[in-house]
């Protein structure tokens, strides 16, 4: 336990009005339109996400241990 308590990341969603991230960078997104929301890993490429509604981003987390 004391090893997987090491390996744990806090992670905070960052608003895309405070900061954008890199671009060409894999980053986990939240966005919503008027009739849902969602998340999912997007790519941030010349000013764009490719998809509408962004509101949030963090980095992803570290890959499992081998």
């Amino acid at each position: 336990i004391a090893n997987a308590a090491k390996r744990i990341v806090m992670m905070e969603w960052i608003s895309v009005s405070v900061k954008i991230p890199n671009h060409n960078h894999d980053v986990l997104v939240w966005a919503k339109n008027e009739l849902t929301s969602w998340a999912g890993v997007y790519t941030y490429n010349q000013d764009n996400w490719g998809i509408i509604g962004v509101t949030h981003w963090m980095p992803l987390p570290p890959p499992p241990p081998k």
